[in-house]
């Protein structure tokens, strides 16, 4: 009735619960954001009237009151069709994003160590020159380099055992290798003498580091720029394919496996120590919690990557209705272990697939 005392709501205020799950749903659309950022930057949509969030995620009403505009040209989004792979549609509503940077950075390489230096601290989007990464910068990819050379020697001591029994699996009818992402050429010493090494990088400051070792070794290297996306070597002209540490960091796990198994001859290995996420528990929260930071200062590393899974799909008829009409292999033999103290990396897979 009109002389009623009119009903005063009481103060909206979230539960912890409520905040946890916004929180979670934020980082889920990071990692979407990230992952289309990637993937497909063809089916990106610029959002001119969109704001970027400078602050964790909060209850809306205080969001609203610290937020920050940009150019159209530093603002990107994206929505994932997850229904199909490696496919990303243009998302015409307004969203937000977080990068993670750091403080201070310790040392930085490839083995998440200065990710995990990074936590709790935000930053608003960068420019599009670093929006993929600092490896767009030459400083970056010669520090990148010089890092991998000398601040690996502790992973590769406790890997190395388990490096040696896979390598003595390379035939000794296999004179011509491929390795993919050969870096700093840290596996060049469990070659065989008189196998021929091609070793695709698009890092060039990584060059000097595998020559060396490859005259040191007396191993016939050859370095060829380029991406594992698109291997520069024709078709079945390798015998064996190695790939130690790089599915993490390319942009399509399953075009790089096409490619692998473009390249290989009938019968032909394909060898790989990869890490990968873990399968549940306190280690797969830190990986999904630091995995934007470490993309963003270690080449696009990502620590959640199942590559695993991806290579057990590519060898079994099951996957043809996803990604491959055929099987890529023939034959599997895979296990997974942990590397003593890597900790977010420290869930690896290592095994030998058989070119089908």
């Amino acid at each position: 009735c009109e002389g009623a005392r009119p009903h005063h709501r009481p103060k909206y205020t979230p539960t912890a619960m409520q905040v946890l799950g916004s929180t979670r749903w934020n980082l889920q659309q990071q990692q979407q954001s990230r992952y289309a950022q990637r993937f497909h930057p063809q089916a990106f949509h610029v959002n001119r009237s969109m704001h970027v969030n400078h602050m964790s995620y909060i209850t809306k009403p205080k969001r609203e009151r610290y937020i920050t505009k940009y150019p159209a040209s530093t603002v990107v989004a994206a929505r994932v069709d997850n229904s199909t792979p490696d496919r990303a549609t243009p998302n015409t509503q307004t969203s937000r994003r977080h990068l993670m940077t750091a403080g201070g950075i310790g040392t930085l390489c490839n083995c998440a160590r200065c990710a995990a230096l990074m936590g709790g601290y935000t930053v608003l989007v960068p420019p599009p020159a670093v929006a993929g990464g600092l490896e767009h910068f030459a400083w970056y990819r010669e520090l990148g380099a010089t890092c991998m050379e000398t601040g690996m020697a502790d992973y590769e001591a406790n890997i190395e055992a388990r490096k040696q029994l896979l390598f003595e699996q390379i035939p000794s009818t296999a004179l011509d290798v491929m390795e993919l992402g050969i870096g700093t050429g840290p596996n060049l010493k469990y070659y065989k003498p008189g196998v021929k090494v091609i070793g695709v990088e698009p890092n060039e400051f990584m060059d000097s580091f595998s020559q060396d070792k490859a005259e040191r070794l007396g191993v016939e290297l050859e370095i060829r720029r380029g991406i594992g996306e698109a291997l520069p070597l024709e078709d079945a002209s390798v015998d064996v394919v190695v790939s130690t540490l790089v599915m993490c960091t390319v942009d399509s796990p399953s075009k790089v496996l096409s490619e692998v198994a473009r390249v290989l001859r009938p019968n032909g290995r394909f060898i790989f120590i990869e890490h990968v996420a873990a399968d549940t528990g306190p280690l797969y929260l830190q990986q999904v919690l630091f995995n934007p930071q470490q993309q963003f200062v270690a080449g696009g590393c990502h620590l959640t990557r199942k590559t695993g899974e991806l290579i057990e799909m590519a060898s079994q008829p099951a996957g043809l209705g996803t990604v491959w009409k055929q099987p890529l292999f023939k034959q599997l033999e895979m296990e997974k272990f942990q590397v003593p103290n890597a900790w977010l990396i420290a869930p690896h897979v290592a095994g030998i697939a058989m070119r089908a």
